[in-house]
Order: structure tokens, then sequence, then C-alpha cells
């Protein structure tokens, strides 16, 4: 299923998705009107083109479309206008996938808040918008045309955290798990005619985390997106840890737009897993079955609540190894040693499939090596970088 922006060629199936999901439809005219206005932003779910994405030509779709949303805006404030999905698809989390999208598009128009009505009645709506972060603000009363009441639920529309320095050529520091722009301070400081772009990752430093799950995928869209803001087509990645995941998705999926890649202690293998882990396992699944509290469970996954659980669960179960040797960017590995969170044999693995990579190992060093031997690692990238220009 893919969520993009509707085309003139959607305009009569999404009129006649209207005229089966509400009482009082939007007419195939108003749509088309609403469409050609400027400050109306349409998406559907397109069951036609599946998994794959691409890019949706503007003709008469194939079949149906399986859901839509339209939204419009007035000055910074976004409002839901519909949500629409046939019967056939309900209750498969493309709702949320809707509203989620119109939630992207009003960060791209750099809008403040988000807001809707929807029925009293309507139970499930009401979850989801509550699960997305909306703020229930009271009841609208006889909003709708048989009398019901609706009730008001607005979203703060937060953007990513930035952190720039210095200027050059254009290079993104993407953090670990836990930390946030001042974890790559130091390597930006020591850059030499760099432009240093550092975000706070959604759910670290200064960026909240949404309440709903994220995926991998959602952290490279963010990425790029500002990018491409900032009309940036082409940079250097240095990343470490969790950053290492986002860096090897944009270098595999967009190889024209990377120039260089640094990472050190670089996630995204799935690691080896021994007789005693998948013990751990069955253990943990027969104290849940039998209704036994675990304490079962990654340190980190532990001091996490919410959302956050789902998307470290999302994050470390993507094994992105089949990526790697799609990756055409000159690539420079930086291993401790000693790392234990990531060990030395996925460095190794990833040396022999990047197709051009070279690997450093410092003794001595663990999972944060770029700190630990920080004069070694920020003269070996200078010196990296100082043979290409972005």
């Amino acid at each position: 299923m893919t969520i993009r922006r509707m085309c003139p060629g959607d305009i009569k199936a999404v009129a006649e998705l209207e005229r089966k999901c509400f009482d009082n439809p939007w007419s195939e005219q108003v749509i088309k009107d609403s469409f050609e206005n400027e400050r109306y932003i349409f998406v559907v779910a397109d069951a036609a083109q599946g998994d794959g994405g691409g890019v949706p030509s503007c003709t008469p779709p194939p079949s149906p479309c399986a859901a839509y949303g339209g939204m419009y805006y007035v000055g910074s404030e976004g409002f839901i206008a519909n949500i629409a999905v046939t019967e056939q698809y309900r209750r498969r989390g493309i709702g949320r996938q809707i509203v989620e999208k119109l939630i992207e598009e009003c960060r791209k128009l750099r809008l403040e808040s988000l807001s809707l009505e929807v029925r009293v009645s309507n139970y499930d709506a009401i979850g989801l918008y509550t699960r997305l972060g909306f703020t229930d603000y009271g009841i609208r009363p006889h909003y709708y045309l048989d009398g019901e009441d609706a009730r008001i639920f607005l979203l703060e529309v937060k953007e990513i955290f930035w952190y720039e320095h210095g200027r050059g050529n254009t290079v993104v520091l993407l953090h670990g798990w836990g930390g946030s722009h001042k974890s790559m301070l130091s390597i930006a400081n020591s850059l030499k005619g760099c432009r240093c772009l550092i975000p706070d990752l959604t759910g670290f430093g200064d960026t909240p985390h949404p309440e709903y799950p994220l995926t991998v995928d959602d952290y490279m869209d963010a990425v790029l997106q500002k990018l491409n803001e900032k009309n940036i087509d082409r940079f250097c990645i240095i990343a470490h840890s969790f950053g290492a995941r986002i860096a090897i998705k944009i270098a595999a999926k967009y190889p024209e737009r990377v120039s260089r890649l640094i990472m050190t202690g670089a996630a995204g293998i799935k690691p080896k897993r021994g007789l005693k882990y998948y013990f751990k396992v069955y253990l943990y699944k027969l104290k849940k079955r039998l209704g036994i509290k675990s304490n079962a469970g990654s340190e980190d996954y532990k001091a996490l609540s919410g959302a956050m659980k789902g998307t470290f669960v999302n994050v470390v179960n993507e094994d992105l190894t089949a990526l790697l040797p799609g990756i055409k960017a000159d690539t420079l590995l930086v291993f401790g040693e000693n790392d234990t969170a990531t060990p030395l044999y996925m460095a190794r693995k990833m040396e022999k499939l990047i197709p051009s990579a070279a690997l450093i190992v410092y003794k001595d060093a663990g999972h944060y090596a770029y700190i630990e031997r920080s004069a070694e690692f920020n003269a070996a990238v200078n010196s990296y970088l100082s043979t290409h220009n972005a």
C-alpha cells in the first residue's frame, strides 16, 4: 500500500469513496475545486501500487483508491477536512498512515498545528487521534447535520531540531541511540572547511517523539526532508551506532546523494545469537503466557516508555545487511576492538559487503571509539574528507 499525494486522475475514485463512506458526501465537483485550491492537500492510499511505491502517474487509477485524506491550511494552522477508508481496507492501519502523511505535509509547510472535528460516537477515530498525540479540546455542539456533537482535536506540529556549524562542504552527522547533536560536537568542531548539520533525531535531545512508533525509514525521510528544504543535493555523512542505520539506508537508496560515508560503531547487521539468547527468549515468552512479570530486555529498552518502545523494537529488528552492497560511496569504518554493542565481526562483514570500504580498528577502545580516541579519529576523518569535494 502506497500513501501518496493525490493526482487529478484520482478525483473520480475519491468521489466514489466519499459516496460509499458518508451520508453527506462531497461531490466530484467540490473535490475537484478543492484539489485545485493551493491551500488544500489531498493524499490517497493507492492499493494498485502495492508496496513498491514509485512515482504515480496523473491518469485515472486502474482500481478505486483504498483510502484518502484531505486538509487545508490558513496561516500556520492546518485543518483536516475528511478521512475515508473503504470498507474492505478498514482495521489495517491505513487510516493511521493517511493521518501520519498529512502530519508530514504539515511539517513540510512549517505549520504549527493540525486540528479536526470527529463525531462523539466515532470511538475508533477518537482512539486513533489520541494515540497520534492529538489533544481533546472539548465539544462542538450539534456540529453535524443530524444534530450529533463533534469532539475537537488539535495536534501541535513540531519540527526536528537541527544544529548548524561552519561553512564549506556539507557534512551530516547522525548521533547514536540516546544521544543528541551534542554527542557529535567534538567531531563537528574538528572539521575544516565543512558545513556541519546535526539533527536531534526524533525522540532525542530537543526533538520530541510522536505518540506512535517510528521506523528507520521514518528517520531517513525526516533527515532527507530537511536537506531537501535546504536544497542540499549531495553531502557526506558521519554516523555513530544507531545513526549508522539511517546512513546505510540513505547511502544505499540514494547513492547519488552521498559522496563520502564514515561510520563508527555502526549498527545495522543482525547479531549472532547463541544458545543462551534463545533460552532467554523462550523463558520470557513462557513467563508472559503464564502471566508472570519478567525483567527481560536490554537496558535501553527498559528505560523507554510508550511509543519509543515500539520504535526501539522496529529499529533493532531490522537487518540492513542486504543494503550494504548497494552503497556506492567510499566508506570509512572505525570500530573499537573491545566494542560489545557492535562487535568487530560486524565491522568485518560491513567491510566485505560495502564495495569501497576501509576499516580502522582502535585497540583498547569500545563502542565510543570516536570519543575515547578523539584526536586520532578526528585526524583520520579530516584526512579522509580532504580527498573529496562534496
